[in-house]
C-alpha cells in the first residue's frame, strides 16, 4: 500500500490471498505471509511506472485497528466455547500464548483440538473441569463442547506433548483448571 498520514490507510497497490489451514497458528501464518509479502513487493516494484498498477482507495468503514496485545489477553475463559478457545490457542501461538492455571501454576496450552458434540455423553461437567484423561490427552469441558489438550507447558518447564506431561503429573477427572 502507499504511505499517507494514517497508519496503514494508504491506497492499496496489490492484494494477494492465501488460504488459512485448519491448524494454522500465528507463527505458521506469519511465515507464509512473509514469503507472500516478499513476492508481492517484487511484483509491485516491477509494475511501478507502468499503467498496470491501479491504486485502490481503502474503505475506512471496513478498516479495523487492533490495539497492543498484552500477556493477560491469553488467559483462557473456560466459559467460552471449545472452538473459540481452540482459535485463541492457535491465534496466540507463540506470543502471548493461551494459558490457564493447573494447581496454582500457569499452564500454557500450545495445541488443542475441538471434539465433536458426540464425544462425551452422560455426566455433565462444569466449564474448566477435566472430564477425561487418556494416555496422550486431557479433555476439558468448556462452556460449549470439549477441548482436547495435546501440547502444554507448565510454568518453569519446557513445552511437551500431553503424554510426556502426564508422566510427571497425575491429572484426574473432575480436577478443575483455571484457578490460580
Amino acid at each position: 500500500m502507499q504511505m499517507d498520514e494514517g497508519l496503514d490507510t494508504g491506497d492499496i497497490l496489490l492484494q494477494k490471498e492465501i488460504p488459512i489451514a485448519e491448524n494454522e497458528t500465528t507463527d505458521s501464518l506469519f511465515d507464509k505471509l512473509m514469503m507472500l509479502g516478499g513476492q508481492a513487493v517484487v511484483e509491485v516494484l516491477s509494475l511501478l511506472g507502468t499503467d498496470k498498477l491501479s491504486p485502490v482507495k481503502q474503505n475506512p468503514k471496513e478498516a479495523t485497528h487492533v490495539g497492543k496485545l498484552d500477556k493477560n489477553f491469553g488467559c483462557i475463559n473456560w466459559q467460552e466455547s471449545a472452538s473459540v478457545i481452540e482459535r485463541k490457542v492457535r491465534g496466540l501461538n507463540s506470543w502471548p500464548s493461551a494459558y490457564t492455571f493447573f494447581r496454582g501454576k500457569r499452564l500454557k496450552i500450545w495445541e488443542a483440538k475441538v471434539m465433536g458434540s458426540d464425544f462425551m455423553t452422560g455426566k455433565i461437567f462444569p466449564a474448566g473441569c477435566v472430564c477425561k484423561v487418556e494416555k496422550e490427552a486431557i479433555y476439558v469441558q468448556t462452556g460449549e463442547g470439549i477441548l482436547k489438550l495435546n501440547s502444554v507447558q507448565l510454568e518453569g518447564k519446557r513445552q511437551m506433548n500431553v503424554k510426556e506431561f502426564l508422566l510427571g503429573y497425575q491429572v484426574k477427572p473432575e480436577e478443575m483448571l483455571g484457578k490460580e
